[in-house]
């Protein structure tokens, strides 16, 4: 911190007769700031700071000292004075006083500067006078503190300042014991192209930017993506995608030529609403599905199972509302995709029943809207006579039924005939039927090897033929798969 920055000496001993009527004119002219870039501010310009008092009042310029305060005539004006112009008031040497009137903190801009007053009781009025000296060229409009028993503070703004320049100020306040003077202290304002201290837009803090440093804060409103969620999938958009807009040119006009400590609206960012549908819209395309019936398919060698479902349509105005919110706020988080559920409608029943056997694992699995209600072991063909892999239906049933076999004697794939309880017909003389002589615990994987296997039919034990006769009907699809 410069020498010039230490505490004011107090004043003393001003007499009657260097006290003189005077009328304090603006020395320099309205400084020119045009709103654009300008140098870029350290960080220690970025914060309010408190403002230290200089030594002006020396003996060896008392005269300048007396000439720059002495001010007589009539008690302070009422109301708002032109700037650069101060206010007469009465001052008599017994009157004099240097007052203990404080600052709180000051904030600066190029051509303005905001300064927080800790005025001391019984101070009915008071000016800041200011310039680039001591010797307080200018003065700001007249500030009543509010009532208080204590001290009272009041903000008072300077203008008509040479921006990146040394300023000097001290306070004088009207009270009933007569006038009081503050001491002399020094601030620097910004230069070109900065936006004054303490200014923020909305929640934001941008005082002391640059205005290429308030842009890049601006298109931060617009940059961040926003994140979608359905079924368990996330995706991100950008919002200028989805139609964020935004016209920084004003903020930043509004930014740069804000008072010092001065409180801006928040950033308002636009929607285009075409913009806007058009994503809507492609959501529409990517999520929406039409509903269909239960079903049980064969792909390859493995079956494939379809549940029944209802359709699905993304709600279009919903969704447009819920992001056009979501630009405005800024507000962060997954956006949940707002969808229209239709109930599925009951397909006919032989599509909404179907058994599959699955030859790797020796099982058949019976289906209705594509939830399995049943599931037991089963045993297939032998290796010599596999039951073929294919999708079939029933083709008719009957109970009982007694098989007869299509070799003659002395094949080694002949049989006696073979009474079941219950045979339903799907393929080429292969049936899903009971088989009374085989073992309960002989079902399953690897009883296709085994001394039961059949000639290409489905062995079911009986109680769950018992269901599926009862349960599958004639047309119903039967899938024989690996798996």
């Amino acid at each position: 911190m410069p020498e010039s920055l230490n505490r004011v000496q107090q004043n003393r001993g001003l007499t009657p007769d260097l006290l003189h009527s005077t009328r304090l004119e603006v020395l320099h002219a309205r400084p020119v700031c045009n709103v654009g870039p300008g140098p870029r501010m350290t960080a220690a310009r970025l914060e309010r700071f408190r403002v230290m008092p200089t030594s002006f009042f020396r003996a060896v310029i008392g005269s300048a000292i007396a000439t720059s305060i002495a001010l007589i005539g009539t008690p302070w004006a009422t109301g708002a004075q032109a700037i650069g112009i101060c206010p007469p008031f009465l001052l008599r040497a017994t009157e004099t006083t240097v007052s203990r009137l404080g600052i709180d903190g000051i904030a600066t801009g190029p051509t303005k500067a905001s300064i927080r007053v800790v005025a001391a009781p019984g101070a009915s009025s008071l000016v800041v006078q200011y310039g680039r000296g001591n010797n307080y060229t200018s003065c700001s409009t007249v500030a009543r503190p509010a009532a208080a028993r204590g001290q009272a503070g009041v903000d008072v703004l300077l203008r008509r300042l040479v921006p990146h320049s040394v300023n000097h100020f001290r306070i004088v306040a009207n009270t009933a014991a007569g006038t009081a003077f503050g001491e002399d202290h020094v601030f620097r304002t910004l230069a070109c192209g900065h936006v004054p201290q303490g200014v923020e837009l909305g929640s934001i803090s941008i005082g002391g930017m640059t205005e290429d440093e308030v842009r890049s804060v601006l298109r931060g409103s617009v940059a961040g993506p926003l994140r979608l969620s359905y079924a368990g999938a996330f995706w991100t958009v950008s919002r200028t995608e989805v139609g964020a807009r935004l016209d920084s040119s004003r903020f930043v006009t509004a930014a740069l030529t804000a008072a010092p400590g001065a409180v801006l609206p928040p950033v308002e960012v636009s929607v285009d609403a075409a913009q806007l549908h058009a994503y809507v819209t492609s959501l529409d395309r990517r999520w929406s599905r039409e509903g269909h019936a239960a079903g049980v398919h064969l792909v390859g060698k493995r079956a494939v199972i379809t549940p029944l479902e209802g359709a699905v349509t993304v709600d279009k105005r919903k969704m447009a509302a819920l992001i056009a919110a979501r630009i405005r706020s800024g507000a962060r988080g997954a956006i949940q995709l707002e969808v229209v559920k239709k109930s599925a409608r009951p397909a006919p029943a032989t599509a909404q029943k179907a058994v599959v056997v699955r030859l790797g694992s020796q099982t058949l699995t019976a289906y209705l809207n594509g939830k399995p209600v049943l599931r037991t072991p089963v045993t297939t063909g032998r290796p010599a006579l596999p039951t073929p892999i294919g999708s079939y239906y029933i083709h008719f049933r009957a109970s009982p039924y007694t098989f007869v076999s299509p070799w003659p004697p002395g094949s080694p794939y002949w049989y006696p005939p073979a009474p079941v309880t219950w045979a339903m017909y799907f393929y080429d003389n292969d049936f899903l039927h009971d088989d009374p002589a085989e073992p309960a615990d002989d079902y399953g994987a690897g009883s296709e090897y085994g001394a039961y296997a059949s000639h290409g039919c489905v062995h079911v034990p009986h109680p769950a033929m018992a269901f599926l006769y009862n349960w599958l009907p004639v047309g119903a699809p039967v899938i024989v798969s690996q798996s």
